[in-house]
């Protein structure tokens, strides 16, 4: 079979022991990176390439992801990495992913995208676009895809984030898939233990810089991309925690706090 009569794509590979956290566990952006590279693969091998939108002064942008991960994934785990299309109209590209471990999917994605014009920004309705491969399905990972920060809730600032070399893509911005543990970073800080220090896993952790996800992990992450950040920009991390324990996030430019927010989130997290 041609890989271009394959609707999905898929990537035998495995957790690279250099993408887990403090848990011994694939972090939320190791995952989406995961994904997003099946993505990636699709178009390398099956075209359009994403260097060829690029000649022709085109490049896709991400506008909202939907992920649910369902179980961690630790070290040298044996993954299948699954992307695909969904049919589409408009101006929406919608792109479905997971990963299945022993037959079993343990984690699912949603998201939609668009195709921009470079130099205009205008954005292409789908038709423009002639895809190398097939659509299939789509799923649901049971995570909004589309959600509203509680207008009452309180976004408390816990930091400031310079974008630099090591968060950009080729286009100079801060890449989609830096986005879940930078925001994993400016998480509250786990209540203080009485004891100086605390033991985690074979290391020792000060009391003062317990992380919030010491023992814990990503369950769900739905992100809205609204405006991007580029190298140099300074990024204000706004987050508040509502009574069902939900985590919201929003980030604004530090130097531009008239612009509109540059991402907002949705994050749940759960015990490993």
């Amino acid at each position: 079979m041609k890989l271009t009569d394959q609707s999905k794509w898929v990537d035998h590979t495995y957790v690279r022991p250099n993408d887990t956290d403090i848990n011994g566990i694939a972090s939320a952006s190791a995952i989406l990176g995961y994904l997003q590279d099946a993505a990636y693969n699709q178009h390398f091998y099956c075209g359009p390439s994403l260097d060829s939108l690029r000649e022709s002064g085109r490049a896709y942008i991400l506008s909202r992801i939907a992920m649910r991960l369902i179980k961690p994934l630790y070290a040298c785990d044996k993954i299948d990495v699954e992307s695909w299309a969904c049919p589409s109209s408009g101006f929406s590209l919608y792109r479905c992913a997971d990963i299945v471990k022993d037959g079993e999917p343990v984690v699912q994605l949603s998201s939609i995208w668009a195709l921009a014009d470079i130099e205009t920004r205008r954005l292409c309705k789908v038709d423009e676009l002639t895809l190398g491969f097939g659509e299939d399905k789509p799923i649901d990972p049971r995570v909004p895809i589309r959600f509203v920060i509680p207008p009452d809730l309180p976004l408390n600032k816990n930091g400031t984030h310079t974008v630099t070399y090591s968060d950009a893509d080729i286009n100079g911005h801060m890449h989609n898939t830096v986005y879940p543990n930078m925001l994993c970073n400016y998480l509250p800080k786990q209540s203080q233990e009485t004891n100086e220090e605390i033991a985690d896993s074979g290391f020792t952790i000060h009391r003062d810089s317990r992380p919030a996800l010491t023992g814990k992990r990503v369950s769900a992450l739905s992100i809205s991309f609204i405006t991007e950040a580029r190298i140099g920009e300074k990024v204000d991390i706004y987050c508040g925690k509502d009574t069902n324990g939900i985590y919201y996030f929003r980030t604004k430019h530090t130097e531009k706090p008239d612009i509109k927010a540059g991402i907002e989130a949705r994050m749940e997290i759960t015990d490993i």
